[in-house]
């Protein structure tokens, strides 16, 4: 997802007070963040969670522990749907990527006007994105399903030496 304008970030202090609020600036927008969770300033969020998260068994819950910085930014039905998603793409990435151990799995959400983006790489083989995706029988298998059910839309990209999975859910 390409980012309008040129984003800077910085401090608002008032003069003559100890106090300073973080600001994010996109163009010519300015966001002050009012929460811990980065609400915003009127009607629009503007937040970014970047993270890279060690290969291993508890790489979905790291994840997960991780998108918690969402709350009350985002509707909650909308947070738990994020959260299984993300969860069955780093699950994913743990299982079936065939990257070096060695390499963390990255992820890079951003959240803003109704509309929140998860993006997964990890240093895989990657794939081609199917053209339909139908839930195995099987236990297990149906992260993409998942995926593609619950997302308003999703894809596969190939970065350099990472491969990256993303989606989009809108509220």
């Amino acid at each position: 997802m390409q980012l309008p304008g040129s984003w800077t970030f910085g401090l608002r202090c008032d003069p003559g007070s100890a106090s300073c609020k973080p600001t994010v600036k996109v163009a010519n927008f300015t966001f002050e963040k009012i929460s811990r969770v980065g609400g915003v300033a009127g009607s629009m969020v503007a937040i970014e969670i970047t993270e890279d998260i060690r290969l291993g068994l508890e790489a979905a819950s790291e994840a997960r522990s991780h998108l918690e910085r969402l709350e009350g930014a985002i509707p909650e039905r909308k947070l738990q749907e994020l959260s299984l998603m993300v969860s069955e793409l780093i699950t994913n990435s743990v299982k079936h990527s065939g990257g070096p151990d060695s390499e963390p799995v990255s992820l890079r959400v951003t959240a803003g006007d109704g509309l929140v983006r998860a993006e997964v790489y990890d240093h895989g083989f990657g794939f081609e994105k199917p053209s339909t995706i139908n839930p195995s029988g099987q236990v297990g298998g149906k992260g993409l399903y998942i995926v593609d059910t619950l997302s308003e839309r999703w894809d596969v990209f190939r970065e350099g030496s990472r491969f990256c999975v993303w989606l989009e859910l809108r509220w």
